[in-house]
């Protein structure tokens, strides 16, 4: 009981509060938590930002960060050039790469500069060269129809 009545004695010594400290006081723990919640949401939308921007890129749907032609990007076709030279591609993947090399800009200027840096063998023959949109298209008519998805024209 000694000890109720030593606490009470040291309350009782206090000095009073100034006037609109305790108000002072919450407004500031009340600020801190305003602050508090506002970090939190501000870290969780970066979150969920950061987590869209790399679930659509990871999954293709921002464009590509270099030029795509014929479905290739411009590295691919530039790290197969010899074996395209060399004629050791298989057909889809040089299909494919003709096809970049007849829209791109740049890559048929770096194939040329790579085959006179090369001194490609010719063991295999030239290099096929690139064919024409409308044989590919035609090619491209041609399996469509003989895998009877659609009916032949009518002639």
């Amino acid at each position: 009981m000694t000890e109720d009545r030593k606490i009470d004695n040291d309350l009782d010594d206090w000095p009073p509060c100034e006037s609109g400290e305790i108000r002072s006081m919450v407004d500031r723990v009340r600020m801190r938590r305003r602050n508090r919640i506002t970090l939190t949401g501000a870290c969780a939308a970066l979150l969920l930002v950061a987590f869209g921007f790399f679930g659509a890129w990871s999954s293709g749907l921002l464009p590509p960060t270099e030029p795509s032609f014929g479905g290739v990007a411009c590295s691919e076709v530039r790290r197969l050039g010899e074996q395209y030279m060399m004629g050791t591609l298989d057909e889809a993947t040089a299909w494919k790469i003709r096809a970049h090399l007849e829209q791109c800009p740049e890559c048929p200027r770096i194939f040329e500069q790579m085959r006179a840096s090369m001194h490609v063998d010719n063991r295999f023959g030239p290099a096929p060269e690139p064919i024409s949109r409308s044989l590919v298209l035609a090619g491209f008519v041609q399996i469509v129809q003989e895998s009877g998805r659609i009916a032949a024209p009518i002639r």
